[in-house]
């Protein structure tokens, strides 16, 4: 080490020595290590030398995790309207009071574990932390090339392995008997589109007659309906595949007919010529699940219900994808396609014919 990194004795008490780095701001700049003995100064110089020395220009922006964070989700690009009002809910509830005030330059692998870890300690869920992470992996990613932060400090942090909740579906018996529940019921359309199609309830919500073509035999799916917030947004949806176009099944044209209406223009489902507020679907679907005696299950496993029905049908997986509006068939096969208990059975039962079991 050179004599010329002195090694100082402060007023209170520390031991501190100085040396020079090259910033991205400031060109040189001159940086302090601090220790209670000279040994501990001294090992903490000469790491400090070694890394100064290694080419890579050191980061000293004052900018905090907050700032960037904040400007960050409001401006990014390729962020729904959806997404970017989570992704800010997130960022103030489960990252700013943690690390909001450190400097951006300052994170490191164990900062962010020691955020993670410390939302597990106060009960947050496995999938809350991965949020978090992909949170932070994305926009720390996209502070990178200005040299805002250190590089890939998110990819080593650890999480528990996230596994989803089996989610509960209804028999076909228990769908039969919902579906004769509904009938006449207000949004008897609403839920006979949810379940013949698969459909999102934030696609079912704002069909317009528009986006019927009686001629044809079509339903268009262009629209989405979301939740942003406390407000109700109206958008095209996220993908190119939910964009799509289902056939106009007979039964859905009789319910359609059936529809007392003015003027066909506007929602085809609506309340006071206004579009149905989501919570009040949830609202009335617990309310119809208990009235029927009906095992308990979300709104959306209707959708998985859907799913897991056409492909006992025999539709095809590709052909599934494209009703459910999947960019992906393994979303469709991984997530929303469930066994079938008596597909097994029959299927099983045959197996052992072949084998002469039988």
């Amino acid at each position: 080490m050179s004599s010329k990194h002195k090694i100082t004795k402060r007023k209170d008490g520390l031991y501190q020595a100085d040396y020079y780095v090259n910033t991205i701001e400031f060109g040189k700049k001159r940086q302090f290590v601090y220790g209670k003995t000279e040994e501990i100064v001294r090992e903490k110089l000469r790491l400090a030398i070694i890394n100064s020395s290694s080419g890579c220009p050191v980061l000293t922006t004052n900018l905090t995790v907050e700032k960037y964070m904040l400007d960050w989700v409001k401006h990014a690009k390729r962020l729904s309207d959806t997404t970017r009002c989570n992704y800010t809910s997130a960022i103030k509830t489960h990252i700013l009071p943690y690390i909001g005030t450190k400097r951006l330059s300052s994170l490191n692998v164990q900062t962010i574990q020691q955020l993670i870890n410390c939302l597990m300690k106060n009960g947050k869920s496995v999938r809350t932390t991965q949020i978090v992470r992909n949170i932070l992996s994305r926009a720390l990613r996209e502070a990178e090339p200005s040299h805002l932060v250190t590089p890939n400090i998110v990819k080593y942090v650890q999480l528990e392995k996230y596994r989803p909740k089996k989610r509960e579906i209804w028999s076909l018996e228990n769908c039969i008997l919902f579906l004769n529940s509904i009938q006449g019921h207000k949004y008897e359309l609403f839920f006979t589109l949810y379940i013949t199609y698969g459909l999102r309830r934030g696609e079912v919500i704002p069909l317009t007659w528009e986006d019927i073509d009686f001629e044809l035999g079509i339903i268009h799916i262009n629209k989405q309906y979301t939740i942003a917030g406390k407000d109700f947004i109206l958008t095209t949806p996220k993908t190119d595949s939910s964009i799509r176009d289902l056939p106009l099944l007979p039964h859905i044209k009789s319910l359609l007919d059936r529809l007392v209406t003015d003027s066909k223009r506007g929602p085809i489902i609506e309340e006071n010529g206004k579009l149905i507020n989501p919570r009040s679907i949830n609202y009335e679907f617990n309310k119809l699940i208990k009235e029927n005696s009906l095992p308990k299950v979300t709104l959306h496993s209707l959708r998985h219900f859907a799913a897991t029905g056409l492909k006992d049908a025999g539709l095809p997986v590709k052909e599934v994808q494209e009703v459910l509006g999947h960019s992906n068939p393994k979303t469709t096969l991984q997530f929303y396609q469930h066994g079938s208990e008596h597909i097994k059975q029959n299927g099983l039962e045959n197996y052992s014919k072949i084998l002469n079991f039988a």
